[in-house]
């Protein structure tokens, strides 16, 4: 998150490429990234190892470096191949008996100290835990696809095919719309709906049931600052600006209780360690550009730039996006039924911008155009 952070904003993405070559470094004999590296004591999360999959693609999507996301390929791709076979005899996974199962912060988790492990993690098949997998398997697709391995592409694709139907048919409740998070039928969380949203594979009728029930429904346990993140990007893709800005709020309310810096889990109930200066918790930064502003590489490789705005209650929007030929700029200002848009792109990248049902090629350079309705 710190690194999606980077890669909008800023020029330098030094410490970014530092970070994913890192870590591949750190892989254990079963593939798996250690939690913090370099250290001397051996600490992993499977779902951190995961996250450092997401890592590659993002850096894949945002800047054009190929010949480096080829040479983090094979570590992607072993990890990938260690927790297939790991699978059980119905084809889930499960969690790592020698590894911490973290997930998130989330007070419904909170076991014992340091614990917060989703139910079923350590026991049994969790459904956030492998929704967090089909999603990774999707990501991966999408790098083998810009690498050039079409085999390895179908066989990731068609794993997370598999997986995403035998979550469907086991954890999801039909009355409440949702998830369980494990066979017990009594836990749900906000994070098997959004994991399950972003992956791509859920089927339309129990996505469309979520664009209601993840908000309406009660009882559920709540992404903290770092899952927030996966919550802000499916209220994305789910079309609701407003949920993104309402979640913003508990940012918005960090000077008042004396931070200078984004904490690590301020509002955790069962865990109060002090991480003042987190970088996992600058996420809001990344989602005001590509989220609000709808700033993102329309392409792998940042070869073409999407704008897709999320003005929600908003009546202006006026951001900044970095791109290794130049800034992005746009500015977009409603007026009744109008919406105003300027927009600067670098003089070699093109662009479209959508808005609902209108479409717009953008050259490079600079434009101004009025959308009605």
């Amino acid at each position: 998150l710190q690194a999606l952070v980077n890669l909008a904003a800023f020029r330098d993405d030094t410490l970014v490429r530092k970070m994913l070559v890192i870590f591949a470094e750190s892989r254990d004999l079963n593939g798996f990234t250690m939690a913090a590296w370099p250290r001397r004591v051996r600490s992993v999360i499977p779902s951190f190892s995961l996250s450092w999959i997401g890592m590659v693609h993002d850096y894949a999507l945002w800047r054009d470096d190929r010949g480096l996301i080829v040479s983090l390929m094979p570590g992607v791709r072993f990890l990938l191949d260690n927790l297939m076979a790991g699978m059980d005899s119905d084809g889930f996974l499960r969690g790592v008996d020698t590894a911490w199962n973290f997930i998130d912060w989330a007070d419904d988790w909170h076991q014992k100290e340091c614990f917060h492990v989703p139910p079923g993690m350590d026991e049994s098949i969790n459904a956030t835990y492998n929704w967090l997998f089909v999603y990774t398997l999707r990501l991966a697709k999408k790098l083998e696809d810009y690498v050039g391995d079409s085999f390895l592409s179908a066989r990731w694709d068609n794993a997370a095919t598999v997986l995403a139907s035998k979550l469907q048919a086991r954890f999801w409740d039909s009355g409440r719309g949702l998830f369980n998070e494990d066979d017990s039928g009594r836990n749900f969380s906000e994070h098997a709906q959004v994991l399950s949203i972003l992956s791509g594979y859920l089927e339309a009728p129990s996505l469309d049931r979520l664009k209601s029930s993840l908000f309406s429904e009660k009882e559920l346990a709540v992404c903290s600052i770092y899952y927030r993140h996966y919550f802000f990007e499916a209220c994305r893709i789910l079309n609701c600006p407003d949920a993104i800005l309402s979640g913003l709020e508990l940012w918005n309310s960090f000077l008042a209780k004396g931070f200078h810096t984004a904490p690590e889990t301020p509002e955790n109930k069962t865990f109060n360690q002090r991480s003042d200066c987190h970088g996992w918790g600058s996420h809001p930064f990344y989602h005001l550009i590509a989220g609000l502003a709808g700033i993102r590489p329309a392409k792998m490789g940042f070869k073409k730039v999407l704008i897709a705005p999320l003005m929600g209650s908003l009546s202006e929007i006026d951001a900044k996006c970095y791109h290794p030929e130049g800034m992005i700029r746009v500015k977009l200002s409603k007026q009744g039924d109008q919406l105003h848009c300027h927009v600067s792109l670098p003089l070699t990248l093109p662009g479209e911008f959508r808005l609902g049902d209108s479409l717009i090629e953008l050259p490079p350079g600079e434009q101004s155009f009025t959308i009605e309705g």
